[in-house]
């Protein structure tokens, strides 16, 4: 996907970050250079420094091709603002915007804006409102950055083993689901045409699994 994410606060370099581990063209707004800083050095998306409530900028950043736009920033105000303009000027079909001060809140859905509010997983929430994915999550603990997640399994595993897919400390698989019941799997368990899994994720290797699961 193509994402515009307005704001590289801690919020906005954490989703940056998210997204761009899972190979998303991420491109990051901010008038503050110093806040590109917050950004990890693998981070491969763009950086444009500037008002992201400015349509030159939002031109320049590519928000008339972007799948999404995500305002960030530490302002209601602005995030309120640029979103409008990605939503009506862009037409960007989705658009999520931060807001701090939940009296404001109403004012957004107003313009059919979504909205989240400042908490520790919002950068996850964000990501799985504006990607389309076939997963469904089951727990996240931020402390351990652990996820617990239901998803279906790629053609490109069948056959394999629970061992062979496993990954210690990282990726475990914990049950197996299929049309006609559910299993704990052995080490030694292969894995069949249409099943799913409940997957145990780190987040710092959440890309890990991509190739075998629809994440």
């Amino acid at each position: 996907m193509y994402l515009v994410i307005l704001g590289c606060g801690k919020l906005g370099s954490m989703l940056a970050n998210l997204l761009s581990r899972e190979k998303h063209n991420i491109v990051v707004i901010d008038k503050d250079s110093a806040a590109f800083q917050l950004l990890d050095s693998a981070f491969n998306g763009i950086t444009i420094l500037g008002n992201g409530i400015d349509v030159d900028v939002q031109r320049k950043a590519g928000v008339d091709g972007a799948d999404a736009f995500v305002a960030v920033s530490g302002n209601d105000a602005t995030n309120l603002m640029a979103a409008q303009v990605a939503r009506r000027v862009y037409h960007v079909p989705k658009v999520v915007a931060r807001v701090s001060d939940s009296e404001n809140e109403s004012l957004y859905h107003y313009f059919g804006i979504e909205t989240v509010f400042p908490i520790q997983s919002e950068a996850i929430e964000i990501r799985d409102r504006i990607c389309t994915r076939s997963v469904q999550r089951y727990l996240l603990l931020e402390k351990p950055k652990l996820e617990v997640i239901r998803a279906k399994v790629k053609p490109e595993a069948v056959g394999k083993t629970v061992k062979q897919l496993s990954i210690p400390g990282q990726v475990i698989i914990s049950l197996i689901i299929r049309a006609d019941g559910a299993l704990v799997p052995k080490p030694d368990t292969p894995f069949k045409e249409h099943d799913e899994v409940i997957v145990t994720l780190s987040m710092n290797h959440v890309g890990a699994p991509r190739k075998w699961l629809e994440i």
